[in-house]
């Protein structure tokens, strides 16, 4: 089986990780898997499934476009033709898409071929984003413009940034248009909370499924660890918080109260700051910066 998965990283980050591990596993399975990607570096291990889409300069020249005009999947027309004649070729028998916003594919050119050749398509939602005109993330807002027509979009500056004019209306429209178009798509959530906003969503009467992301117990298991030595930790409980950045919207100023509501029995242990982050933190929490190792995570 030939898998292709469309993804912003390819082995990095978080969303990049994950489509590395399904990469891994078709492999250990028979499949032959490509990774479609448009931006970062590629760890040796994702070497051999990388396939970059498009130059620095048609990813600027998009970023322009969505930083402008909120145009996100407007640009990078020539990066996916050059896709397209690649898969004309290539012919793959399943289309895994995950973050397919990050300016490096078009999405109307890649929808009309997806919708004429008839692939089959999965995609796995990392966030929010499909089903909204705007933004990855709604609920620190309170916004519920989604489930009906953005407009306005009270989260321009967020990710993704927009400085000049808005265009979530349209946005919505389009991605309704587009996403909606496909007669053999199925989606699917890492969690019953995302699959249960669907329902509101334009995305109501796709095929919509749970699929947990996977844990690597060769890499994540019970196993001896310098942290409480290093960081004088004598508590008998040890918290973890752990996000790739820490913000406002993921909790970053209500952690001096998260450490104290944990009692003094219980060690609050940050893992994904900034150096800057970590000296402004309170006396009592121990801040460790982001690592992109999941064996130095496992520690």
């Amino acid at each position: 089986m030939k898998i292709l998965e469309l993804n912003t990283f390819a082995g990095a980050g978080s969303t990049g990780r994950i489509a590395l591990d399904i990469a891994l596993l078709g492999t250990q399975q028979g499949s032959d898997t490509i990774i479609g990607f448009g931006a970062g570096s590629v760890p040796p291990e994702a070497e051999v499934y990388a396939l970059r889409i498009g130059g620095r300069a048609g990813r600027k020249w998009h970023g322009a476009l969505r930083k402008l005009l909120d145009a996100e999947g407007y640009g990078s027309i020539l990066a996916t033709r050059r896709l397209i004649a690649f898969l004309k070729t290539w012919q793959p028998d399943v289309v895994h898409l995950h973050n397919i916003h990050g300016c490096y594919l078009n999405h109307r050119l890649l929808f009309r071929w997806l919708k004429k050749t008839g692939v089959p398509v999965v995609w796995t939602l990392h966030d929010c984003w499909p089903f909204t005109g705007h933004c990855a993330y709604f609920d620190y807002v309170a916004c519920d413009r989604w489930q009906t027509a953005c407009h306005h979009c009270p989260q321009l500056r967020s990710y993704p940034v927009c400085i000049g004019l808005d265009g979530s209306a349209r946005n919505h429209r389009r991605r309704k248009a587009l996403f909606t178009s496909l007669s053999n798509l199925t989606l699917v959530t890492p969690c019953e909370w995302l699959k249960g906003l669907l329902a509101h969503s334009f995305l109501r009467d796709v095929p919509a499924r749970v699929i947990y992301n996977g844990v690597d117990r060769t890499v994540f298991y019970p196993r001896q660890s310098d942290l409480r030595a290093q960081h004088g930790i004598t508590q008998p409980y040890l918290a973890l918080c752990v996000a790739s950045e820490w913000e406002l919207r993921k909790g970053a100023a209500l952690l001096p109260a998260l450490a104290q509501a944990l009692g003094a029995d219980c060690k609050l242990a940050v893992i994904g700051l900034t150096q800057a982050q970590i000296a402004a933190l309170p006396e009592g929490i121990v801040g460790l910066p982001r690592t992109a190792s999941a064996r130095e995570l496992a520690k």
